[in-house]
């Protein structure tokens, strides 16, 4: 019971504010509380690997590895990826060898000469001969003029034909779109 009447006005201050306050909660147009963000076009990567080098089965689990060939690429940043770094799949042998995990870290060349490694970590689906996926991609350079990659935030999708070696991958940096 409220018999003090600084607790009955602190009462009465929390109903009014919680009241006031905008309700972000599930409406039937809009399930989240912010707008899907905006994809922004980056990055175009023609990519080379090798075959699968090394390939082993264990408790379920199947891996694989091939080494990155090179590749160019255009858009914001125009370069190579130098042939060095291995890519890493895992599939589980539930998923039938149609999903799988995909692990790379690739050693870009801009064409001024600037070094930046690139990781990209995500998921490729199979329907062979085609495979298709999505990736979260980060960059890290000391490069003064490539340092905002670092705190970018990117997307990729890609797609090939296996076994040809050759991949399409589309960039795209994230930005926000705002609230609803």
């Amino acid at each position: 019971m409220l018999r003090n009447p600084a607790c009955l006005a602190l009462a009465a201050l929390s109903a009014i504010a919680s009241m006031t306050q905008p309700a972000y909660s599930q409406s039937s147009k809009h399930v989240t509380v912010l707008k899907p963000p905006a994809l922004v076009p980056f990055l175009h990567i023609d990519l080379r690997v090798a075959n699968s080098t090394y390939v082993t089965a264990t408790n379920g689990v199947l891996t694989a590895q091939a080494n990155n060939q090179g590749g160019t690429i255009t858009g914001n940043i125009t370069g190579q990826i130098i042939q060095l770094g291995t890519e890493y799949e895992t599939f589980p042998t539930a998923a039938n060898a149609t999903e799988s995990t995909y692990d790379n870290l690739f050693t870009l060349n801009t064409t001024d000469g600037t070094p930046i490694l690139m990781t990209v970590n995500g998921n490729i689906h199979y329907a062979l001969p085609h495979l298709h996926g999505f990736a979260r991609i980060t960059f890290s350079t000391d490069a003064a003029k490539y340092r905002y990659l670092s705190y970018g935030d990117y997307v990729a999708e890609f797609d090939a034909i296996f076994p040809s070696g050759r991949v399409s991958v589309d960039v795209f940096e994230l930005r926000t779109s705002g609230r609803y």
